[in-house]
């Protein structure tokens, strides 16, 4: 299932803090947001606005007396780098078990791609082609993240012990083509079966599972959390060039207050021809209001 697959880095930060600061967990959390938006491939990581699936789906079942086989190709899944995510910490920091509890939220999920179906109903083969939009408004993790933080004689290693996910979405919309007639009532049956299950948590906990799996086999053993956080770290001066970039111009906007007025008042106003009646300096008195006229406020004030 390639969906927990691609979340697995939210729920990561709150196991890898165990034992510091919460506040340690949320920087973890940013690294992995940046990972998701551009991709890590060095790490396996790969871009997530959008993400898509470089596997194909299948399914094959029965649907009454009806077999069908469904293959979903060119997937994309946009919106799981929207996320927003919240948690507290239940344990103590001198507790052997860290314990969080956590809130996953995303303002929508759309998942978009291809399909290709056969239908074997007693002696007739039907086969439809075409393509699929499922819409999820507001969709919604919660659960609870328990992990032994403290290697043991029977637990050597860092081990999630538990992982539970709950997923709850306020509405889902489904939009099929190429089914012709049966096209919108195919659509209502996916919303409203997707819509039920996760609602009512018919999926279960195999979300949870998979990434209670993912933890213990594969980013701890390999070292993969902490190679991350050298990948953010490593690329951490890109996202710093905003930040300077504003106090670099000041420099500019005080040095024409500077010199606008007085290097071109005093050569332009002191005319040579002029100065042998010897009236040119009092008639002018081009210094007194050549640095009151043209004043630095008056064109500093305007350049910020």
């Amino acid at each position: 299932m390639f969906t927990t697959k691609v979340v697995l880095l939210l729920g990561l930060a709150f196991f890898v803090s165990a034992g510091k600061d919460l506040d340690t967990g949320y920087e973890i959390l940013r690294c992995a947001n940046k990972a998701m938006r551009v991709g890590v491939p060095e790490l396996g990581v790969p871009p997530h606005d959008p993400f898509v699936a470089i596997r194909n789906v299948s399914w094959t079942g029965d649907i009454g007396v009806a077999s069908t086989h469904i293959d979903l190709n060119t997937l994309r899944w946009y919106g799981l780098a929207d996320w927003d995510i919240s948690a507290k910490q239940i344990s103590a920091d001198t507790d052997f078990e860290a314990v969080f509890d956590y809130t996953t939220y995303w303002p929508v999920f759309t998942i978009s791609g291809n399909y290709a179906a056969t239908v074997k109903e007693l002696f007739l083969t039907q086969h439809y082609k075409g393509n699929f939009k499922v819409t999820m408004q507001k969709p919604k993790w919660t659960g609870r993240i328990s992990a032994a933080k403290i290697a043991t004689a029977l637990k050597p290693n860092t081990t999630v012990d538990s992982f539970t996910v709950d997923w709850h979405v306020a509405d889902v919309k489904a939009k099929i083509t190429g089914l012709g007639l049966i096209g919108d009532a195919t659509a209502l049956a996916i919303q409203e079966g997707i819509e039920t299950a996760l609602n009512t948590g018919l999926i279960g906990n195999a979300v949870g599972d998979f990434l209670k799996m993912r933890f213990n086999t594969v980013w701890y053993p390999t070292g993969k959390v902490w190679l991350l956080m050298d990948w953010c770290k490593a690329n951490s001066g890109s996202t710093q060039v905003p930040s300077t970039a504003a106090p670099s111009t000041a420099a500019p906007s005080t040095a024409a207050p500077s010199t606008a007025a007085p290097s071109t008042a005093a050569p332009s106003t002191a005319a040579p021809s002029t100065a042998a009646p010897s009236t040119a300096a009092p008639s002018t008195a081009a210094p007194s209001t050549a640095a009151p006229s043209t004043a630095a406020p008056s064109t500093a004030a305007p350049s910020f």
